[in-house]
């Protein structure tokens, strides 16, 4: 099984670097010009909410505890990736690409962690037949209800600076961080130091791995 789930995670790797066009731009890089049907949806993206007070199901000590519960804010592929490396690190973990806050208990119950990824992928959301928008608010509504519940919240970014080419993208990262109890992300994506300075800037714990595959060594 562990083969199987990493010759996977290897396939998603590739076809999402792939969807994304090659390699990852350097940080003084101006970004591509976005989609304008992409832009005129983030455009129109609610302000990012103030989340709202709860303790967290455990005091993070520099390990993410599973069971896991992903979902996506964007429909790209970070999710499947992180839970593909906990489940290749014998984690458990459950991943739903369209999870709704009234599932939170019932979808990955008795799960400790809540991840939410960031970046988007017109694809995805076009195939899901959802917007920017529809997945800020749906996402708002999962890390509400998962605050309600006492678990962790993880607002993660994992596929690197090809996730963070556009107002979509940007608009998915802003309107998720609020959220986090933990920030994750890869070392690419943070090239700039975006997520460094917001974590200062809130006090809030950060992990910078290396790539995607590292991340298990932050799980347990």
């Amino acid at each position: 099984m562990k083969k199987l789930a990493a010759l996977l995670l290897a396939v998603i790797m590739v076809l999402s670097l792939a969807a994304c066009g090659g390699a990852s731009a350097p940080a003084e890089t101006k970004a591509p010009a976005a989609d304008p049907a992409e832009t005129t949806a983030a455009a129109d993206a609610p302000a990012a909410p103030a989340a709202p007070a709860g303790e967290a199901a455990y005091t993070y000590e520099g390990k993410l505890k599973a069971p896991f519960l992903v979902t996506t804010c964007g429909q790209s592929t970070g999710s499947v990736m992180f839970h593909m490396v906990a489940v290749q690190a014998g984690l458990t973990s459950t991943d739903e690409h369209q999870l709704l806050g009234k599932e939170v208990g019932t979808v990955g119950a008795g799960a400790k962690t809540l991840v939410i990824t960031t970046g988007t992928s017109g694809k995805g959301m076009g195939a899901a037949g959802t917007d920017v928008n529809d997945e800020i608010a749906r996402c708002t509504e999962v890390a509400q209800a998962a605050k309600a519940a006492g678990m962790l919240i993880v607002v993660a970014h994992v596929e690197g600076m090809s996730r963070r080419t556009d107002a979509n993208d940007q608009a998915s990262i802003d309107a998720m961080l609020p959220f986090a109890d933990v920030i994750v992300c890869v070392a690419d994506s943070d090239s700039d130091g975006l997520f460094t300075n917001y974590a200062n800037e809130h006090n809030i714990p950060l992990i910078v791995a290396p790539d995607t595959l590292s991340l298990s060594a932050y799980m347990e």
